[in-house]
């Protein structure tokens, strides 16, 4: 049999290097989350913060007063309404360019990966165009797939919230916290794996939102073992790039923490800001590089994925293996 990972991992690796635009829109689309097994990792952590949320609610339900509230944005107002304006609005524009890189950059992505993968002609300009044309159904998935997510989470803590925050009862909180381990976190996983499925629906079959969630539910329930294996190996990717970042921080940073030590001996303010300004700057660009490189190469790996499964039935490698030693 064809190797199906192997290839799919080696050609989003000549992406990468070949294409260093694609970097662009791995920088904006890893703020999501890169597209991977971390992202779900982040969904599981939120979804287990539940009794942390719950317990800061309830020791903060009986002090909050609404009028106090509105009291204080009044006066706010009052003493220098301008401010107060130009900070809401450029809080709400940088949102909003935000969520609009974002989004682009998830259908940019996987358009260059599609096209490249197909032998098109593909260049930075008609990526973020397509990216363009696909912002509302992308950013209508990633909203739905919240939606149902959290949904799910409210209406099945929701008794034991209630419980807890009228009874302080623990045993509320151990059950709020099973239910998120053993129903939520594979929910979220498998939401994960659809919505994948769906944006490649929406960019490269053109398909509208809902279509494309239903699309790739049938995609993932015939290919359920293929995802989840294709997930752990982009997640072992993950884990030994960022052991190997970690390392380089920890390299780069030893002389760092020797001239902080000196600037301290010698009472040197100006030199203890700059070393660590400069260390935050190189901190920062290595994490944006690193993690931009990251994100591109899940996008364009499962893109990748997609159109195989797309071109015919594929085998797991554990039915591979399987089918390898019977064969023996």
């Amino acid at each position: 049999m064809e190797p199906l990972y192997r290839n799919i991992l080696k050609k989003s690796w000549e992406m990468l290097k070949k294409f260093k635009w694609m970097w662009f829109f791995g920088l904006f689309a890893a703020l999501l989350g890169n597209g991977g097994e971390i992202d779900i990792l982040a969904q599981y952590k939120k979804l287990t913060n539940a009794p942390e949320f719950l317990t800061n609610l309830r020791e903060n339900i009986t002090v909050f007063n609404p009028s106090t509230i509105g009291q204080g944005l009044i006066e706010s107002l009052g003493d220098s309404p301008f401010s107060v304006i130009i900070f809401i609005a450029t809080t709400l524009i940088f949102l909003l360019l935000a969520i609009w890189l974002i989004t682009v950059s998830q259908g940019a992505l996987i358009e260059s990966a599609s096209r490249i993968d197909t032998n098109k002609k593909v260049d930075f300009k008609n990526a973020v165009k397509k990216g363009q044309e696909k912002f509302w159904p992308i950013f209508g998935l990633n909203i739905i797939t919240r939606f149902v997510l959290y949904f799910i989470l409210v209406v099945l803590a929701m008794p034991f919230s209630v419980l807890y925050l009228l009874t302080d009862s623990s045993i509320a909180l151990t059950t709020i916290t099973i239910f998120a381990f053993i129903l939520l976190v594979p929910i979220a996983i498998i939401l994960s794996f659809i919505l994948k499925f769906a944006f490649a629906y929406v960019v490269i079959k053109n398909q509208k939102a809902i279509d494309s969630f239903i699309l790739a539910w049938r995609l993932f329930k015939e290919n359920w073992l293929i995802s989840i294996e294709m997930a752990v190996i982009l997640f072992a990717i993950n884990l030994g790039i960022s052991f190997i970042t970690i390392t380089i921080l920890a390299i780069i940073s030893l002389p760092f923490i020797g001239l902080f030590i000196l600037m301290l001996l010698i009472q040197n303010v100006a030199g203890v800001n700059a070393i660590i300004a400069i260390s935050m700057i190189i901190f920062l660009v290595l994490i944006l590089f690193v993690g931009s490189g990251l994100a591109t190469f899940q996008y364009s790996s499962w893109t990748l994925l997609f159109q195989k499964l797309l071109t015919g039935k594929r085998h797991p490698k554990l039915i591979r293996l399987i089918s390898k030693k019977e064969g023996k």
